[in-house]
């Protein structure tokens, strides 16, 4: 079981010595970004119609007023706090997704850290002792499972996780 784990985590390590720390920053920050910035175009569109819709029903209040539109006052009013309310939800849905394309940022800038971090381990791996090995398998996974059959699924933490594919 021990040499599974060693084996697999080994190969990680051979993995990230080939691949140059730029591409990954890149690529980690490519993917969230395009991510962020298609959901936040949508949302944008989605919020320029509902707010022209409001503006709409806003500008029937005066028709109904003067017995001029088909609508009730009333059912007005209960549209327009639809509206309203749709357009307060897609605001903050743009406000959350605009944060995450900072967090996306910040996190792109953290990479080189954990890069090297991840290097270093991965340097000194095949002359580290059994204990160091552990103690570095223990840094770098959240968990280690093992089914019946003696399959070994490395879960490996989140911060890492980025320079594993």
């Amino acid at each position: 079981m021990e040499e599974k784990v060693l084996s697999a985590v080994k190969s990680l390590f051979d993995k990230i010595k080939t691949t140059p720390e730029q591409e990954i920053s890149e690529h980690k920050f490519k993917n969230q970004a395009e991510d962020c910035k298609a959901k936040r175009k949508q949302l944008e569109q989605q919020l320029e119609r509902q707010t022209k819709q409001l503006e709409t029903l806003q500008a029937e209040i005066g028709n109904s007023l003067t017995g001029n539109s088909v609508y009730s006052s009333d059912d007005l009013a209960a549209t327009i706090k639809i509206a309203k309310k749709s357009v307060e939800d897609t605001k903050v849905k743009l406000d959350e997704v605009i944060s995450k394309l900072e967090e996306a940022k910040n996190g792109a800038d953290n990479v080189p850290i954990l890069y090297q971090r991840f290097l270093g381990w991965a340097n000194e791996f095949d002359t580290a002792s059994n204990e160091q090995k552990k103690m570095i398998i223990c840094g770098l996974c959240d968990r280690i499972e093992v089914s019946r059959d003696y399959e070994v699924r490395i879960v490996v933490d989140m911060d890492y996780g980025q320079f594993c594919g």
